[in-house]
């Protein structure tokens, strides 16, 4: 999120932060540094919002729903904030992301994509007993 934020404020424009409330941090700093305004979509939950409000980011600037949200809404937003940039999760259909990149691409929006974590691949046991000697050795203290 360090990188995708100074990314979406290096084109000098207002951002839309679609990746919900956990991970503000870095764009609410971003923001504070470059003087470009942030603008956050969030679920309609109380958490949600009192995490924005606690960051330091404005009633004004807080956009509550529940998505996938369609193109049309998607530039509604983006025309009403004046909005340049548009962070999204890496989510597929399911989070709305074909609608974000139309919205995008229709309003010369730029796009900055937070991939998910590249998943570390488990080691397979085929009896319990490799498991078992597996934590045996993690656990021990020489």
């Amino acid at each position: 999120h360090e990188e995708a934020a100074s990314l979406a404020f290096s084109f000098k424009r207002p951002v839309l932060l679609t990746t919900g409330s956990r991970n503000l941090m870095p764009y609410v700093k971003a923001s504070r540094k470059s003087g470009i305004g942030l603008v956050v979509r969030v679920l309609p939950y109380p958490d949600s919002v009192e995490a924005c409000r606690e960051a330091g980011v404005s009633d004004d600037c807080v956009i509550t729903g529940r998505g996938p949200f369609s193109v049309e809404e998607n530039l509604e937003i983006i025309r009403r904030f004046s909005i340049g940039a548009i962070v999204t999760k890496d989510s597929g259909v399911a989070g709305g992301v074909p609608a974000k990149l139309e919205a995008a691409e229709r309003t010369g929006c730029k796009v900055v994509v937070v991939r998910r974590p590249i998943e570390t691949a488990s080691p397979e046991y085929h009896h319990f007993s490799e498991l078992l000697q597996e934590i045996i050795a993690a656990s021990s203290v020489e």
